[in-house]
C-alpha cells in the first residue's frame, strides 16, 4: 500500500522533489530515458488507461 501511494506521488509531483528523482539528479551522466519513465508518460498522456489505473489500484488498497 506504501509504495502504490509512492507511486502516486511520484506521477503527480512535477516538481521532482520526490526521492528518485532527487537520487537521479545527483547523477551528472546523461542515461537513456528509462521505459518506466516512458511508461508513466504514456499513461498520464491517456487518460482512459490512467483512470483504469486508479481503479485497479483502488481496489487492491481494499
Amino acid at each position: 500500500m506504501n509504495f502504490i501511494l509512492f507511486f502516486k506521488g511520484f506521477i503527480f509531483n512535477r516538481e521532482g522533489n520526490t526521492l528518485y528523482s532527487y537520487q537521479k539528479k545527483k547523477k551528472k551522466k546523461k542515461k537513456k530515458k528509462n521505459l518506466i519513465l516512458l511508461l508513466i508518460r504514456y499513461i498520464l498522456m491517456n487518460p482512459i488507461l490512467f483512470i483504469i489505473i486508479n481503479k485497479v489500484t483502488n481496489e487492491k488498497i481494499k
